[in-house]
């Protein structure tokens, strides 16, 4: 039961009998003529302390593509940063910084925070062999990459379920 108590146009007072037991969990009812409580000091709410945020140990990666282009195998390739210099040839070895996340934005892997990583393009997945080549030093890329030319049918359970589309974000930084 619920009652209603109008003071004026302004001000209404509300008391409850019985939902006391299933709303918080005590184990009698408040009559419904009870006084509610007044508080008689008003403490301030403090501002949120908020720390300042760390130097980062790279460049922060554009949201809004220059370029956007869609492989024949699904692959998106975004270009955030075009960088300079010759592109990546297919095959070479890259070093860069990364961030992979699955579609809904859970982050399963990231180089930065660390020194970046470097591999030889001919051991990745297949979305990076296609989406990295044509890369200038410096340049920054978004890859979505869908789930047959990542890690297929299986996945990589736990961190990435069955048949994940994945996206990367992938900062150029050299490759040889």
């Amino acid at each position: 039961m619920l009652g209603l108590m109008v003071w004026n146009s302004s001000r209404i007072m509300l008391a409850c009998a019985g939902l006391c037991v299933s709303l918080i969990g005590c184990d009698r009812a408040v009559p419904a003529d009870a006084a509610m409580p007044v508080p008689t000091k008003v403490q301030p709410i403090p501002e949120p302390v908020v720390p300042a945020s760390p130097t980062p140990t790279h460049t922060a990666i554009p949201t809004e593509p220059l370029h956007v282009q869609t492989l024949p195998s699904g692959i998106m390739i975004e270009d955030l940063a075009l960088g300079s210099g010759a592109g990546c040839p297919p095959g070479s070895t890259v070093t860069i910084h990364y961030r992979g996340t699955l579609k809904n934005g859970t982050e399963f892997d990231s180089s930065h925070g660390g020194d970046p990583a470097t591999f030889p393009l001919g051991r990745l997945i297949k979305g990076w062999q296609e989406g990295i080549p044509g890369m200038k030093a410096g340049g920054k890329r978004r890859l979505t990459i869908p789930y047959m030319m990542a890690y297929g049918e299986q996945g990589m359970p736990p961190v990435i379920p069955p048949k994940s589309d994945l996206v990367f974000e992938i900062e150029m930084i050299s490759f040889e």
